[in-house]
């Protein structure tokens, strides 16, 4: 998209953008079932992205493989999102959990995060823990008040579900490389949907 486009859907800065990530299959045969026939176990493209929760738009996408924990993709996510277009707080679930993190939002991009402060061994007791770190403690001391914003991101998860609804919830490339390529691909696919004049 031009930026002049940009403006028209997305306007100068956002007010949320919501980081997820989900796995894609390699076969049409999902991998619930591959377990239950007894074949042999694979990983599975993962992709990381980044959405505007007010238009549905992908602003950064990041291709892995799965299993794999959220947050190491969430660095150079959160960089090339920025970089493409600005917002003011970040909504992602407790996978991306982390002070450094925080930091990293606060101080390098000028980003708020809102993310449930709540990974890790729960407390034994849970009343009288202090959660470690001042943005983590922060969160956890006016969660209340904060999680009516933090509602808003389950549209990254529809936008997940759209892709793969209305663009197949496998792959059809063999190789990586392909599979990186159409992963991303999809994400442009999906925004030029969303665009789209009717």
């Amino acid at each position: 998209m031009s930026q002049a486009r940009d403006r028209r859907f997305l306007g100068r800065r956002s007010d949320h953008a919501a980081a997820d990530s989900s796995g894609w299959e390699t076969a049409h045969v999902s991998r619930y079932f591959g377990k239950r026939c007894g074949r042999k176990y694979r990983r599975y493209p993962k992709l990381s992205a980044c959405i505007d929760t007010r238009s549905h738009l992908c602003l950064a996408t990041v291709v892995d493989r799965g299993p794999k924990p959220d947050d190491i993709e969430f660095k150079p996510l959160l960089r090339a999102a920025c970089k493409r277009h600005r917002f003011r707080t970040l909504l992602a679930d407790c996978g991306y959990d982390a002070e450094h993190h925080h930091r990293f939002l606060n101080d390098k991009l000028g980003v708020i995060g809102i993310i449930p402060p709540t990974r890790g061994r729960p407390p034994k007791n849970p009343r009288g823990h202090k959660t470690r770190g001042f943005y983590r403690r922060f969160l956890q001391e006016h969660w209340t008040r904060i999680k009516p914003i933090y509602g808003q991101r389950w549209q990254s998860e529809s936008w997940f579900s759209m892709s793969k609804r209305l663009l197949d919830s496998f792959l059809r490339s063999r190789k990586r490389a392909n599979q990186d390529r159409e992963l991303h691909l999809r994400s442009i696919t999906m925004n030029l949907m969303l665009t789209a004049d009717p």
